[in-house]
Order: C-alpha cells, then structure tokens, then sequence
C-alpha cells in the first residue's frame, strides 16, 4: 500500500502571519523559561557544593546526568505522542511540570532531594522541543524553516542570560534555595497562556512535497528511515559531538570562573549570562538566516556554515581558558558563544526537511537524545572525573586543564558537519530528479 497521498489544496491553508508569530514567540520564550530552569543550576554549584560538600563528579552528575536520564529516556515516548496527538497540550503541560520541579529542588533537604527534583525538570522539559519543531515545522516553509528554528533555538540563550545572570545576583543575595524558586515558578504562567490562547496547527500544510504519510510509522521505521537517509545520519553524528563541546563549557564555566579568576558568583554569572545572551543570540538567529539563504543556492552549505563556526569556536575557547585580562576574557566568551550557537538552526531545521510529516517530533527527539546523552551526560561528567583526578596537581585550577580537551569535540564535530553538507547536497540532487520524473 502507498503511504505518500497527497494533500488537498483546502487543508493548506496557512495560518496567518500574525498567528504564526505570535506562536514562535511564545514557544520561544517557553524555550527561555526551560533553559533559565535548566542553566540556573551551573551557576549555583559552588553553593550547592559548599552546602552539601560533595565532590566535582556528583556535581556534574547533578547537573548533567540526574537531568539527562530521564531527558533522553522519556523523550522519545512524548515525541511518539506528540506525532499523534495534540503537541500544544504536550506542551503547556510539560512547561507546568518541570517549573513545579524547579520551584522544589529549593525545598531539597539532601544532596540526594536535589538530585531527584532535577531528574523531574528533566521530565518535564522532555516534552517541549519534539513538539515544537514539530509545530514549527507545520507553520514555516522549508526556505523559511532555518530562520524559524534560529528564532526559537534563541531562547536557549535569553535564558542562559537570564539564568546565569540573575541566578548569580540572587544566589549572593538570597541564597541557592530561594533562587530555584524564583527562577521556577513563573513558567507557570506560561504555561496557562499557551493552553488557553492557541490552536493545533494542521499537520503537513507548509510541505509542497508528497510528504503526508497516512499511516503511522513505527519507531523502528523512524531510525531505519534516519540511519539509511546518510545526510541526516551524518548531521545527528555531527550534532552530538558538537554538544559534547558546548554543553560542557554551559555546565562547568561558572565554577571555572569562581575558581581559576576568583570571581563572585554574581560576576560569573553576569559575565556568562552576558556573553550567552549577545553571542548566543547573534550566532543562532544569524546561523538560521544565513543557512536558509546560502542554501538556497547551494544546499550543502545548510550545515558547511556550521562546520566554519566548529573551526572557530575551540580557538576562542582557548582564549577564555587560559587569557587572564578579564576585558579580553569576556570578548572571547562572547565570540566563542556565538560560533558555538550557530549549529542549533541549520540543524534542526536540515533534521525536520529530511524527515516525513509523521516522524517529525521522534527525529528531533532523537536528536535530542544524542545531544544530551552525550553533551550534557557524557561531557560534563568527564571533565567531572578530570578535574578530581587533577586536583593534587593544580588544586583549585584544575578545572582549567581538565576542561581543555573539550576542544577536539568541537574539531570532530566540524569534519563530520563537512561530510553531513556533501550527503546534503547528494540527498537534494536525488530528490529533484524524482520531481522532475
């Protein structure tokens, strides 16, 4: 039996500018509130440490693993759910779950309460992005589709702003607990406005292609199709070692700057949370834009640009490892910010243009998955590991060595990125000669 139908010219009808945008801004900032939720935690672990007086690898296992586990594992169940029923209610409830989650790791008695209460705003944040790209997917054309992802991936990086910035301030000033309140509850709000104030796009109306399945895809279909389709196996490859590269340095930063620079926590995260913010912003928006119009001409620069920002970003990363001027280490961490977030759009948005309309949430979960078990699992808890095992040697500094190999993920990261955009352009050579046939 054919799975391809056609779509009707009455089911494409596309939603409005004004709706569309009012979306992409909401699921923005719903992005924002996770990432504040998410990243507030780096800036608060000398406080958690000082408190609990636990070692740099439960810190990293708190701050990476204890979220990612439940992240990754119940990413893909949602992402099934969200091809099949209504992504906005997904949503709305994923965003009520991991600010209530936030909110009670202030409550957290043991270092052990703590680890549980971040494994829930692990679940909860499982369920927003699957679903969005999904939606966006269905809002934006794919000549737009890039620029669309850079807008939303921006929320990554208002809430590192937010987070790292205002996590330190109030980490000084109020205390750890009383800021994983603050930074937890008003995604609540959020939440009811995305409930009650939007629709459920139609699913498949900005594909002009014989894209609509109409039956259901089974999970094992979905990873055969990827696995098989080499341009998006390449870039979920490339996108992984990325991660391992930039998750890293979000995690462990703080600590590095407290420690290495004697900075206070309101300084480190003021100085991170600025640099994400400016940077991050810059390279994420500016990476979708420049994706979407460079591969208008030549497809394979959709991710060739990315593979350009992974060459120069471990340069910059240098420079904040070891510079000790602290003008010229905030220059850097800007620069080295925004050519680290220049992957998240072209990505994402090459992902959801290679994938049939019914596997569209699971393919960006299983991104999802390679992104944090590696990036924000596997990373963190080396460098975790290292800066014990250099401890003796470098004391407080250890950190500063044990974060310098980071540098090869990114370097890998851009040669597999290379490989992704030749499999790119060979996939769009392929598929326009089906058209023309």
């Amino acid at each position: 039996m054919n799975q391809e139908v056609a779509v009707s010219q009455s089911d494409r009808t596309p939603a409005s500018p004004a709706t569309r945008y009012y979306l992409l801004a909401l699921l923005t900032l719903a992005y924002a509130f996770a990432h504040i939720d998410r990243s507030i935690v780096s800036v608060l672990l000398p406080s958690i440490k000082h408190e609990f007086g636990v070692s740099d690898t439960a810190l990293a296992f708190l701050s990476g693993l204890a979220f990612v586990i439940f992240f990754i594992l119940l990413g893909i169940p949602i992402a099934v759910w969200a091809d099949k029923g209504s992504r906005r209610n997904i949503i709305a409830l994923s965003i009520a779950l991991w600010s209530v989650m936030t909110a009670l790791c202030g409550a957290a008695a043991s270092f052990v309460q703590l680890v549980l209460a971040r494994i829930g705003v692990g679940v909860g944040e499982a369920g927003l992005t699957p679903a969005t790209h999904s939606i966006l997917s269905d809002l934006f054309p794919p000549k737009e589709r890039a620029f669309a992802m850079g807008i939303y991936s921006a929320g990554v990086y208002i809430g590192l702003l937010l987070g790292l910035s205002m996590g330190g301030y109030l980490a000084q000033h109020l205390g750890w607990r009383e800021t994983f309140v603050i930074a937890g509850l008003p995604g609540l709000a959020v939440a009811v406005l995305l409930r009650l104030t939007i629709s459920e796009p139609q699913r498949g109306h900005r594909d002009d292609s014989l894209s609509a399945i109409d039956s259901y895809p089974k999970l094992g279909e979905v990873l055969r199709y990827l696995w098989q389709t080499r341009a998006a196996r390449f870039t979920f490859l490339g996108i992984a070692f990325c991660a391992m590269s930039t998750q890293t340095q979000a995690v462990w930063l703080p600590s590095f700057l407290v420690r290495s620079h004697h900075l206070s926590i309101t300084m480190a995260g003021v100085m991170l949370g600025t640099a994400a913010g400016i940077g991050g912003a810059i390279g994420t928006i500016g990476g979708g834009r420049l994706s979407d119009f460079l591969g208008t001409r030549d497809e394979r620069w959709r991710l060739w640009i990315v593979t350009v920002a992974m060459l120069l970003a471990p340069v910059c990363f240098l420079s904040v490892l070891f510079v000790q001027n602290i003008t010229l280490l905030a220059i850097t961490m800007t620069l080295g910010a925004m050519f680290s977030a220049v992957h998240l759009a072209p990505t994402s948005a090459v992902i959801q243009n290679l994938t049939p309309l019914r596997m569209r949430a699971r393919a960006a979960a299983l991104a999802i998955f390679m992104i944090n078990l590696l990036g924000l699992g596997a990373g963190p808890l080396i460098v975790g590991r290292l800066s014990d095992h250099l401890r003796p040697v470098f004391g407080d500094d250890s950190l500063r060595y044990a974060l310098t190999p980071v540098i090869l993920f990114a370097l890998i990261s851009a040669a597999i990125y290379f490989i992704a955009g030749k499999r790119l352009g060979e996939h769009a050579g392929r598929t326009a000669q089906i058209r023309r046939v």
